[in-house]
Protein backbone atom coordinates (compact mmCIF):
# COMPACT_ATOMS: atom_id res chain seq x y z
CA UNK A 1 0.00 0.00 0.00
CA UNK A 2 1.20 3.49 -0.92
CA UNK A 3 -0.92 5.86 0.56
CA UNK A 4 -3.10 5.71 4.21
CA UNK A 5 -5.81 2.68 3.69
CA UNK A 6 -8.92 4.50 2.78
CA UNK A 7 -12.15 4.43 5.21
CA UNK A 8 -14.84 5.54 3.54
CA UNK A 9 -17.52 3.18 2.96
CA UNK A 10 -17.61 2.58 -1.06
CA UNK A 11 -21.20 2.06 -2.89
CA UNK A 12 -22.14 1.11 -5.96
CA UNK A 13 -21.81 3.71 -8.69
CA UNK A 14 -18.85 5.57 -6.31
CA UNK A 15 -15.68 7.04 -8.64
CA UNK A 16 -12.34 6.07 -6.96
CA UNK A 17 -8.80 5.51 -8.10
CA UNK A 18 -6.71 2.41 -7.28
CA UNK A 19 -3.67 3.01 -4.37
CA UNK A 20 -0.61 1.82 -7.18
CA UNK A 21 -2.17 3.58 -10.45
CA UNK A 22 -0.98 6.86 -11.39
CA UNK A 23 -3.28 9.67 -10.28
CA UNK A 24 -4.43 11.21 -13.23
CA UNK A 25 -8.40 11.29 -14.73
CA UNK A 26 -8.11 8.65 -16.96
CA UNK A 27 -7.20 6.17 -14.27
CA UNK A 28 -10.60 6.57 -12.22
CA UNK A 29 -12.75 3.09 -11.45
CA UNK A 30 -16.52 2.76 -10.97
CA UNK A 31 -17.58 0.93 -8.12
CA UNK A 32 -19.84 -2.22 -9.01
CA UNK A 33 -20.82 -3.56 -6.20
CA UNK A 34 -19.17 -3.80 -2.72
CA UNK A 35 -19.62 -6.96 -0.46
CA UNK A 36 -19.71 -7.26 3.47
CA UNK A 37 -16.14 -8.23 3.55
CA UNK A 38 -15.21 -4.74 2.48
CA UNK A 39 -14.16 -6.41 -1.46
CA UNK A 40 -15.57 -4.31 -4.39
CA UNK A 41 -15.55 -5.42 -7.92
CA UNK A 42 -14.47 -2.51 -10.32
CA UNK A 43 -13.51 -1.08 -13.68
CA UNK A 44 -11.91 1.64 -15.21
CA UNK A 45 -14.27 4.22 -16.11
CA UNK A 46 -12.65 6.27 -19.01
CA UNK A 47 -11.47 3.70 -21.41
CA UNK A 48 -11.71 5.97 -24.53
CA UNK A 49 -9.27 8.05 -22.72
CA UNK A 50 -7.00 5.22 -22.19
CA UNK A 51 -7.27 4.46 -25.65
CA UNK A 52 -6.19 7.93 -26.96
CA UNK A 53 -3.09 7.39 -25.67
CA UNK A 54 -2.24 6.54 -29.57
CA UNK A 55 -0.46 3.63 -30.86
CA UNK A 56 1.40 3.18 -28.24
CA UNK A 57 -1.12 1.59 -26.24
CA UNK A 58 -1.17 -2.40 -27.52
CA UNK A 59 -4.48 -3.97 -27.70
CA UNK A 60 -3.54 -6.77 -24.59
CA UNK A 61 -3.01 -3.60 -23.03
CA UNK A 62 -6.25 -1.85 -23.61
CA UNK A 63 -7.97 -5.04 -22.77
CA UNK A 64 -6.96 -5.08 -19.44
CA UNK A 65 -8.39 -1.58 -18.57
CA UNK A 66 -11.34 -3.35 -19.91
CA UNK A 67 -11.74 -6.05 -17.08
CA UNK A 68 -13.21 -5.99 -13.93
CA UNK A 69 -11.29 -6.21 -10.40
CA UNK A 70 -11.86 -6.55 -7.29
CA UNK A 71 -10.37 -5.23 -4.71
CA UNK A 72 -10.19 -4.32 -1.19
CA UNK A 73 -11.77 -0.73 -0.26
CA UNK A 74 -8.58 0.11 1.60
CA UNK A 75 -6.67 0.02 -1.97
CA UNK A 76 -9.93 2.31 -3.32
CA UNK A 77 -8.96 6.30 -2.64
CA UNK A 78 -11.09 9.46 -2.88
CA UNK A 79 -10.03 10.97 -6.03
CA UNK A 80 -10.08 14.90 -4.73
CA UNK A 81 -7.85 13.39 -2.51
CA UNK A 82 -5.52 14.01 -5.47
CA UNK A 83 -6.74 16.98 -6.98
CA UNK A 84 -8.56 14.91 -9.71
CA UNK A 85 -12.01 16.32 -11.13
CA UNK A 86 -14.93 13.97 -11.10
CA UNK A 87 -16.66 15.55 -14.20
CA UNK A 88 -20.77 15.23 -15.32
CA UNK A 89 -19.27 12.95 -18.24
CA UNK A 90 -17.62 10.96 -15.51
CA UNK A 91 -21.24 10.40 -13.21
CA UNK A 92 -22.64 9.32 -16.52
CA UNK A 93 -20.81 7.02 -17.22
CA UNK A 94 -20.12 5.45 -13.82
CA UNK A 95 -24.29 5.32 -13.82
CA UNK A 96 -24.11 3.40 -16.43
CA UNK A 97 -21.68 0.77 -15.52
CA UNK A 98 -23.55 0.07 -12.61
CA UNK A 99 -26.90 -0.45 -13.68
Amino acid sequence: MIYEANTTKWKKGDIVIYDADSKDHKMLMVILSVDDSGRAKTRYLNIQEIAGLGQKMAIPMLKHYKQTYENDIKYLHDPARFNIVITENDREIAKRFSE
